[in-house]
């Protein structure tokens, strides 16, 4: 599992002006949207699993309880 905080994921798949607020992204680990953690204080967004989501959001949980 590779992990990339907040700050890197927001300044490299987001540009200037459409970057989502920290809360925003923290708020969509909590409720699993996006693949993430909490280290301590701090979040990070698993890059992996991240790249393996189909944007289905269902069928994106369906896999992840599959183990894939």
């Amino acid at each position: 599992m590779k992990l990339m905080s907040l700050e890197e994921y927001r300044k490299t798949h987001y540009t200037d002006d459409s970057r989502p607020d920290r809360r925003t992204l923290i708020k969509q680990i909590n409720e699993g949207l996006l693949p993430g953690k909490k280290q301590g204080r701090f979040y990070f967004i698993d890059i992996e699993a991240e790249a393996r989501r189909t944007g289905n959001p269902l069928v994106d949980r369906i896999l992840a309880d599959r183990g894939r």
